[in-house]
């Protein structure tokens, strides 16, 4: 679980004031959490993709709060979201994972960068069964680091509209 419950938050600047962001205090490598809860929604999924315990996640996101002095994440219904500066800072972060991406390709002699990340795929059940768990199967023979998590259900499946990422 995360540290603070969802009413609580790091101390709040007041809008206009002046940036009181040290950026030697931001460690890169927790904005990796970060873009991990913001795909999954999840803790646990988030440190299973990152290869890491739960807590470490909540940890390292909770130290990124503390640095920026900000909420990033808040408990939902159906698992973490995003606050909109949460979002936002997702969002930047995406550009140091993809430049991490390419170094990995380059070092692994690849002429073409391969996917990473994870695909979140909701389907019926008889679908998904029958024709996107083959297709998937496929994808993942082409592209071993990317994760794909297939949904079915046999009612109607709704899409969180933080779990996926706009073009």
């Amino acid at each position: 679980m995360h540290p603070h419950s969802p009413d609580e938050s790091p101390a709040p600047r007041p809008a206009g004031s002046p940036r009181s962001i040290d950026p030697r205090r931001l460690r890169a490598d927790d904005l990796r959490y970060l873009l991990a809860v913001s795909r999954t929604g999840r803790l646990v999924t988030a440190a299973d993709a990152l290869g890491v315990d739960h807590t470490t996640v909540s940890r390292r996101v909770t130290a990124l709060e503390k640095s920026i002095g900000l909420r990033l994440i808040e408990r939902g219904p159906d698992g973490w979201t995003l606050t909109e500066i949460g979002r936002a800072i997702s969002d930047s972060a995406r550009v140091i994972e993809e430049a991490i991406d390419r170094v990995v390709d380059t070092v692994e002699g690849q002429d073409s960068p391969s996917l990473h990340g994870t695909v979140h795929v909701s389907a019926p059940d008889g679908f998904g069964t029958a024709f996107a768990t083959p297709a998937l199967v496929r994808v993942r023979r082409h592209h071993p680091q990317l994760q794909v998590e297939l949904i079915t259900a046999t009612r109607q499946l709704a899409l969180r509209p933080s779990g996926f990422d706009s073009p």
